[in-house]
């Protein structure tokens, strides 16, 4: 497989691949809102949209009509193989999962590497020009991703541009005093990825 990007599951990845490869009809319980870019490995990532485009045609997604779609590979066949084998093993070993379920974790863990990929940017404008964090692109880009999540913060009254402000100013803070990272974004995730991966601004 091919590099993944962090935070991700790859054995929920391969699961609901594999369930999908076992029975095509469970595609509909997430194609509404499972997305090809939610996955984390780009060779999942690519099997899944194949299986998608097969499946909406009315086609049947199988081992074989996926790395026939893909071309002669071998190795990838096998993948394909294993995968339909991993998701019958579960199965057979009381391992519970749903195709559903699934999926959620794999747009929980897509929306995680999004935040994450935003508190980079926005700790990249941050060192290049600490005065602009009142009026930033920092901010725009965090308050535009809080839009985007269905994670709602701890105060229901607050709106994503108020969170955004409060990670700017924190942001500001660390960088000015040194201080380490402690405030409270509202997204116990956000915050997760902020101690972890931005020890110091």
């Amino acid at each position: 497989m091919s590099q993944i990007k962090l935070p991700a599951n790859p054995e929920a990845e391969q699961l609901l691949l594999g369930s999908l490869l076992s029975e095509n009809d469970l595609y509909f319980e997430v194609g509404n809102r499972l997305l090809p870019d939610h996955f984390a490995d780009e060779t999942n990532r690519n099997l899944y949209q194949i299986i998608a485009q097969l499946v909406t045609e009315g086609r049947e997604a199988t081992p074989i009509s996926v790395a026939a779609a893909i071309g002669e590979d071998l190795g990838l066949s096998k993948y394909l193989s294993d995968l339909v084998t991993a998701a019958h093993d579960a199965a057979d070993n009381g391992i519970r999962h749903t195709v559903p379920g699934l999926a959620d974790e794999i747009i929980t863990l897509a929306e995680r590497r999004r935040l994450k990929d935003a508190i980079e940017e926005a700790r990249a404008i941050i060192g290049a020009s600490p005065g602009a964090i009142s009026n930033t692109a920092a901010r725009k880009k965090i308050e535009d991703l809080l839009h985007d999540l269905p994670h709602a913060s701890d105060d229901d009254s607050e709106t994503a541009a108020d969170i955004a402000n409060r990670i700017l100013e924190e942001a500001k803070h660390i960088k000015e005093t040194g201080a380490s990272p402690g405030f409270r974004s509202g997204l116990a995730f956000f915050d997760d990825l902020w101690d972890h991966s931005c020890p110091a601004i």
